[in-house]
């Protein structure tokens, strides 16, 4: 058997490891307990209380009756009865916890069978002491040095040792009646624990020291946590993600059903002023999160901004907004459903690109240059220069030989226009996943688009129409076609006054509407009209191709009446679509044209939420489960290919 001191050290072990996660014995159990302790004549008198007896003299007295009336040879049954409860105990803390937060299973259970040891060489010790609960006592006060103030407040982050507790009264029961078979202690054993209730999951100051340190790979880098960070944003970080070679699984991973009253609450009301104010940079910064920021010149001159969360000798990410978006988009919803902080905390180094044109990437080496000429692109250019000329900076800084690229709605279509202008870039580029794969428009549903495509050969007038070269953030458009997202009751709502939601749709079933300051800040980033004008051209049109400039012009540029179209062909790299049935700018006709066209495809996957619409994938509540969990799923299939 252990000698008191292994035993010691090894119960000091299990509380230093135990702390995030407790069990408080729900009311009906506590009066099962008591009942049954009401019941045994050996121990009237002494009755084991759980929820009342917090204090030493009755931890003492229970202690003395328990080590007077169990004789060795008793002890000995009892400890091998303990045991074969123990085992199931293990089984059944997974599926007891499950409610509560899928990612503690691993943990609890590893707790539970060392609890479990550790509670037999007490008793052990015990008998041996010929009724000395004094020294008994002694090893329950080191490793317990909280349970009385625990139990009696009956706190919220009680610790593991309740759980022994629970297990040495059951013990105690089982030998005082003499009739129950070992059979039947379990079956009792596992009826009362199925009455128990987890209780929530509130990360101790050691759990936040170690997430946050450098030297484990984990969350935070040399930023510290700022003040007004919540515990309700720690405690959803715990309960929903965990780190690289963590031994808790993703919260919601590939293969468990999806509940959505399990998403954990991510703002508070100061949050969600506070976040609507702050850059790209501050969001990060304010989370706890190293944040770097790049500058590189694209081969036409404009100025790109990057912004970076590094983690310096990990695999490279490049993420890629959409239309009218920003990095903003990656971050935005906070460190639980950020695709950026999800990433970083799986261990990846992320890079987020500005195209030009939005609000982090306004600058270019002809510094007078006018309005016309800045803003006369599409996303031609920012697939045939921006991503080309980002790719190459990230390989440079990170001397990595490859990437993995993960692009929304134009940030899919600029990677397929760079593959077909520069096919050599295919293969620094490991996997693409494109969420909302913004390619092919025939069926289109955008009332906005296909009325736009009606000024084909018209530009001035569309020009008009959006506001100028650069889309004015109230153009009249708005007005004309907000009524096609928001009813009567949500006129009131600022989401109807943006015209990137009005041209894209919007699905307000996903969507958490306390976040509306946040997304209405961070939209609107910046564009030209001649990109959504590139848009509109391929609307109900069967191809993929360049700018239409009209017939003239197109023979001065194109050498052909009509403009060339894309070489899909040339797309080497591994490629992954998530798409929604609710995009109105990714039907399932368009979805499979392009599944047809591409030559190393991974997966065509249809988020499994009939209305997923265009925006969904970056502002959905339940985007992480529905999306995130499967783009992970991908990028480490593909990594340790």
């Amino acid at each position: 058997s252990l000698s008191q001191s292994q035993s010691k050290s090894q119960s000091n072990k299990l509380l230093s490891n135990s702390k995030p996660v407790s069990i408080l014995p729900s009311p009906s159990l506590q009066s099962q307990l008591q009942s049954q302790s009401q019941s045994n004549s050996q121990l009237s008198g002494s009755q084991l209380n759980l929820q009342s007896s917090g204090t030493q003299s009755q931890f003492q007295s229970q202690l003395s009756s328990l080590s007077q009336l169990q004789p060795k040879s008793q002890s000995d049954e009892s400890l091998t009865q303990l045991q074969l409860q123990s085992q199931s105990d293990s089984q059944l803390s997974g599926s007891q916890l499950n409610s509560q937060s899928s990612g503690t299973q691993s943990q609890f259970q590893s707790q539970l069978s060392s609890q479990s040891a550790d509670l037999q060489s007490q008793l052990q010790s015990n008998s041996q002491s010929s009724g000395s609960p004094s020294q008994f006592q002694s090893q329950l006060n080191s490793q317990s040095s909280g349970s009385k103030s625990q139990l009696q407040s009956q706190s919220k982050s009680q610790s593991a040792e309740s759980l022994s507790q629970l297990l040495s009264q059951l013990q105690t029961n089982s030998q005082s009646s003499g009739s129950l078979s070992q059979s039947q202690s379990q079956s009792q054993f596992n009826r009362l624990l199925s009455n128990s209730k987890p209780v929530s999951i509130f990360p101790s100051p050691d759990l936040q020291s170690h997430l946050q340190s450098p030297s484990q790979s984990n969350l935070h880098s040399s930023h510290p946590l700022s003040h007004s960070q919540s515990q309700s944003q720690w405690q959803s970080l715990v309960a929903s993600d965990r780190l690289v070679g963590s031994q808790f699984p993703t919260f919601g991973a590939i293969g468990s059903e999806y509940n959505p009253s399990d998403q954990p609450f991510y703002f508070s009301e100061a949050d969600i002023v506070d976040d609507s104010k702050l850059t790209t940079v501050h969001l990060i910064e304010k989370y706890g999160y190293p944040s770097h920021t790049h500058y590189v010149n694209s081969e036409d001159g404009y100025t790109l901004c990057l912004h970076r969360i590094p983690r310096p000798g990990a695999q490279p990410v490049l993420l890629v907004h959409g239309l009218m978006g920003s990095s903003a988009s990656w971050v935005e919803l906070g460190p639980s459903n950020g695709l950026a902080y999800i990433l970083y905390r799986k261990g990846y180094d992320v890079w987020m690109l500005n195209t030009r044109g939005n609000k982090y990437s306004r600058g270019h080496i002809g510094h007078r240059l006018n309005p016309r000429k800045y803003w006369d692109f599409s996303f031609h250019e920012i697939g045939k220069y921006d991503v080309p000329a980002a790719i190459d900076l990230i390989l440079s800084l990170t001397k990595q030989p490859t990437i993995q690229y993960i692009g929304h709605s134009q940030g899919s279509t600029a990677f397929f226009v760079m593959c077909s202008e520069s096919p050599h870039y295919a293969h620094k580029v490991q996997l693409m996943q494109a969420l909302s794969p913004t390619v092919y428009l025939q069926a289109n549903r955008s009332p906005v688009l296909q009325f736009l495509s009606m000024f084909k050969g018209k530009y001035s007038m569309l020009l008009n129409l959006l506001g100028g070269y650069e889309i004015s953030s109230n153009t009249r458009l708005i007005k004309q076609f907000r009524q096609h997202i928001c009813s009567t009751s949500e006129l009131a709502s600022r989401i109807c006054d943006i015209f990137d939601f009005v041209l894209c749709g919007f699905d307000w079933k996903s969507f958490n509407k306390t976040l509306t300051p946040i997304v209405a800040a961070h939209a609107s980033q910046g564009a030209s009209a001649k990109q959504i004008y590139h848009y509109a051209q391929m609307q109900g049109d069967l191809g993929f191709q360049r700018f239409d400039h009209g017939p003239v012009l197109n023979l001065v540029r194109y050498k052909s009446s009509d403009p060339p179209a894309y070489n899909l062909s040339q797309t080497t790299s591994k490629v992954v679509l998530h798409h929604g049935a609710g995009d109105w700018l990714g039907s399932d006709a368009d979805v499979v044209r392009l599944v047809e066209r591409l030559p190393n495809l991974v997966e065509s996957r249809r988020v499994n939420y009939e209305s997923f619409s265009h925006f969904d994938f970056t502002l959905s509540k339940d985007v992480r489960p529905l999306v995130y969990n499967h783009v992970i799923h991908h990028l480490t299939i593909n990594q340790l290919k």
